[in-house]
């Protein structure tokens, strides 16, 4: 029996290894939007481990920054 991919797992998985929080966190199986908090050089350091990851798990993502509000959305797409 087929294991069920589910993409919102994996993004929980990704931002409990990088450590970080994410302020809202919404979507499906196919597409989960983040919004993170950007505090300094230590969410930068978190915010690449959690690219790492989603790119080991070939997981397709688009991130935007807004620098007035210190926030990065991140929309995570599986293929």
């Amino acid at each position: 029996m087929a294991t069920v991919f589910n993409l919102r797992n994996k993004v929980s998985e990704a931002l409990q290894l990088s450590k970080l929080m994410a302020q809202n966190t919404f979507g499906n199986d196919f597409f989960v939007m983040i919004k993170i908090k950007v505090d300094g050089e230590p969410t930068m350091n978190s915010l690449k481990k959690f690219k790492d990851f989603l790119e080991k798990e070939r997981l397709r993502y688009v991130s935007s920054f807004s620098s007035k509000m210190g926030v990065m959305n991140i929309s995570i797409y599986s293929y």
